[in-house]
């Protein structure tokens, strides 16, 4: 994958968002710059999910 700017992947907590993350830094490890989001609400937090 080409881009003139850094490439970003959100990780849900999810296998799906994980593995295209996976995916996208399987030929230059620092392709795809990985991260998540913080809700205050717990109802919508899922922080806990994702691996440290």
């Amino acid at each position: 994958m080409e881009s003139d700017v850094p490439l970003g992947g959100l990780l849900s907590g999810g296998i799906d968002s994980s593995l295209v993350v996976l995916r996208l830094n399987a030929p230059a490890m620092e392709l795809c710059k990985p991260f998540n989001v913080r809700f205050a609400d717990q109802a919508y937090d899922e922080t806990w999910l994702h691996w440290p």
